[in-house]
């Protein structure tokens, strides 16, 4: 228990001050020392009491005190290499598949050879530029998320913790699509926070179906 471990570590702290000569006769003679009311830890508010064991809420703006751990799983910039990676591999993958489909019926030949080249020249062109714009993306969403998150925009709002990824993600699509008019901007960050928070969605429902939270994909 927490009052075990405060009682333990002011017997520590106490110990410090003994003697050899106190400690030896204490030890002696088979007595223990007497605290009295414990002195308070720096630092830690035991009034804040916190399951052991799991069930660690990362939803709530205020965390135990005493539990020093990172409430976002991950940092900027292993967001950066995390996202990054991931989307470039789905989109060198999807691309690649959807050119594999695209070499196999524009081939002037069913010849193995022929057929062959067509079918790498289609996959490495759609994968390279799926990935690219795959990657990109990742990247401008893993920045915003990051520059969200350092100034605690959620926590200024007194909202969820929903609200930065959905930040991110609409603008994310603002600025991809910037320079394709104000319009296609607009309705690119209205899709891209509108999937980001559909995602959240889809995490409270499945968490409710197994009974324990769900791993997030998107901050």
């Amino acid at each position: 228990s927490f009052a075990a471990l405060h009682r333990a570590l002011a017997h520590r702290r106490c110990q410090r001050h003994w003697t050899s000569d106190e400690r030896t006769t204490m030890e002696g003679e088979g007595r223990k020392p007497d605290f009295g009311e414990l002195p308070p830890i720096p630092g830690i508010d035991f009034t804040l009491k916190q399951p052991i064991g799991g069930g660690l809420s990362t939803g709530s703006r205020y965390e135990p005190e005493y539990l020093d751990y990172t409430i976002k799983s991950r940092g900027p910039l292993e967001n950066v290499f995390s996202y990054c990676g991931t989307a470039y591999l789905a989109g060198v993958i999807g691309g690649g598949g959807v050119g594999l489909m695209e070499g196999v019926r524009s081939s002037p030949s069913s010849r193995f050879r022929i057929l062959f080249n067509s079918i790498m020249n289609n996959a490495g062109k759609r994968g390279s530029r799926a990935g690219n714009a795959f990657g990109c993306v990742a990247l401008f969403y893993s920045g915003f998320l990051a520059l969200y998150d350092g100034y605690n925009v959620d926590m200024q709002l007194g909202v969820g913790d929903w609200v930065n990824p959905v930040l991110s993600g609409a603008s994310t699509g603002l600025l991809y699509k910037s320079t394709a008019g104000p319009r296609a901007a607009i309705l690119a960050a209205v899709l891209g926070g509108g999937v980001i928070g559909a995602s959240f969605g889809v995490e409270e429902v499945v968490s409710n179906m197994l009974g324990y939270r769900v791993g997030r994909l998107f901050g």
